[in-house]
């Protein structure tokens, strides 16, 4: 279907949103509103799924500098924040064999998310 300028806008703000639910301008007609509610519902649904975080899911804080082992087993399904050392912070007077199993390999991340709740206490300490 062919959208008008002003259409397209209100698409792409509600794409943006992630959600089809919009009120329907009074300029437009609604036959259009559900036409543009089905492209936007059309086009939620071709977006990539949300990235996860591993293990739990559950974010006990963020941090500027976290660990995660690729490929995910045991202990190291989680991450974890990075101390000075360039371990965990829950594992700081460990080494990596410690830490990952055989054949995983440690993948240093930027900011964000730590799903490790070790590290949570070990930072509250």
């Amino acid at each position: 279907m062919d959208f008008t300028p002003s259409e397209l806008s209100v698409i792409e703000e509600a794409v943006r949103r992630g959600s089809d639910k919009f009120e329907r301008p009074v300029w437009m007609q609604s036959q259009r509103h559900m036409a543009c509610k089905i492209e936007v519902r059309n086009r939620l649904a071709a977006l990539p799924p949300e990235p996860t975080t591993a293990g739990s899911g559950k974010v006990y804080y963020h941090a500027n500098r976290r660990i995660k082992a690729e490929p995910i087993t045991g202990r190291s399904n989680k991450i974890h924040e990075v101390g000075s050392d360039g371990l965990p912070i829950c594992q700081m007077h460990g080494t990596f064999e410690d830490w990952i199993a055989e054949g995983s390999q440690p993948i240093e991340l930027g900011g964000g998310p730590v799903t490790c709740g070790h590290c949570a206490n070990a930072r509250n300490r």
